[in-house]
């Protein structure tokens, strides 16, 4: 059977005003994912803080700064727990999920730290 003897079947162009489509979108002012007042702050390094973790439980923040300086905070108070010195610029700190250590990325190295105190908290 060949196609030209099938009839076509004529579609109407439906008018639609542009506008219409948009949504409304709710006021600037009312959606406020954010928090909008300050919660913590964690005073202590002395030089620019270059990353930070939290723990998995969500108990600890690890932080590390630009001059090596690594710090171990109680997040729920911001008190600085523990300082260690690693002597070179910290790239990124990491926590393993299982045991308590922190890796710790500085320059050509990985420092692997364990922290000895949280299993007495």
């Amino acid at each position: 059977m060949d196609l030209f003897l099938c009839p076509r079947i004529v579609r109407p162009k439906i008018n639609i005003d542009p506008d219409s489509l948009i949504p409304e979108l709710p006021d600037p002012e009312t959606l406020k994912p954010f928090p909008d007042q300050l919660r913590m702050v964690y005073k202590g390094h002395e030089s620019r803080v270059t990353c930070f973790e939290y723990s998995r439980d969500g108990i600890w923040l690890a932080s590390g700064d630009s001059v090596g300086n690594l710090k171990v905070w109680e997040a729920n108070t911001g008190k600085c727990v523990i300082n260690y010195n690693i002597g070179k610029k910290i790239y990124s700190v990491s926590w393993n999920p299982i045991l308590p250590l922190i890796a710790v990325s500085s320059d050509k190295n990985i420092v692997v730290k364990h922290i000895e105190f949280i299993n007495d908290y």
